[in-house]
């Protein structure tokens, strides 16, 4: 007798835990008309919190994901149908994983990922863009300024804290000067560095005209806005 394969239960985790990440062959998707707002960059260097070995990591290459919802959820999943929205044009990833036998998911994983380059190969205006942010504020420079930081003192807070603010300003002038939707942004230069500060136990504030580093412990450097 034929053994049965198991069936999906519609359960909903695998969209819950986390949105997937785009492979080479889902460049497709884009243009079946899914829009470059849905989705963002998570940068080389850049520390995230693994949903599936639950830890913080700091990714080796470049991921284009799916944007979560408030919950952290995909933005494409029902929660009340408990059903993707976008089921037939869900991403390769999607069609692969499967919470009852999760091979084919880790496979596929290991395919080429999708990337920027490839999203935006015919608008060398968005590269040119792209290239400039990673030479200023790439995730490398970031991480050996912060491991400078408990003995580099209130130098080394500020040149944190001036490139923190280039990243906010180019994306500025980002919107306003060339015309980019706000909502592309996190796909073409990724999440702020800002926001993704507080996955190094850090965050950017200002008072009273002045910016600086605020931490759990005792770091706390200012500089001048």
């Amino acid at each position: 007798m034929k053994k049965k394969e198991p069936l999906c239960k519609r359960c909903g985790r695998c969209c819950r835990i986390t949105p997937p990440s785009l492979l080479m062959e889902d460049i497709i998707l884009f243009d079946k008309g899914l829009d470059l707002g849905d989705f963002f960059t998570i940068r080389v260097g850049e520390v995230v919190w693994d949903n599936l070995e639950d830890r913080l990591i700091s990714t080796v290459y470049e991921l284009v994901k799916i944007r979560g919802d408030e919950e952290g959820q995909c933005l494409y999943y029902n929660h009340d149908r408990k059903a993707c929205t976008i089921y037939e044009m869900r991403p390769v990833q999607c069609r692969a994983f499967f919470c009852m036998a999760p091979e084919d998911f880790q496979r596929t994983f290991e395919r080429p990922k999708l990337t920027r380059r490839e999203i935006f190969q015919d608008s060398p205006g968005i590269l040119r863009l792209i290239e400039a942010h990673e030479e200023r504020c790439s995730y490398v420079i970031l991480d050996n300024m912060l491991k400078e930081l408990e003995t580099g003192g209130d130098q080394v807070a500020n040149d944190i804290i001036d490139l923190l603010l280039y990243d906010k300003e180019l994306r500025r002038l980002a919107e306003k000067r060339l015309d980019i939707p706000a909502r592309y942004l996190d796909l073409i230069l990724g999440r702020p560095m800002e926001t993704v500060l507080k996955y190094y136990g850090l965050s950017l504030r200002c008072s009273e005209g002045k910016y600086f580093l605020q931490a759990q412990g005792p770091l706390g450097k200012e500089a001048p806005a």
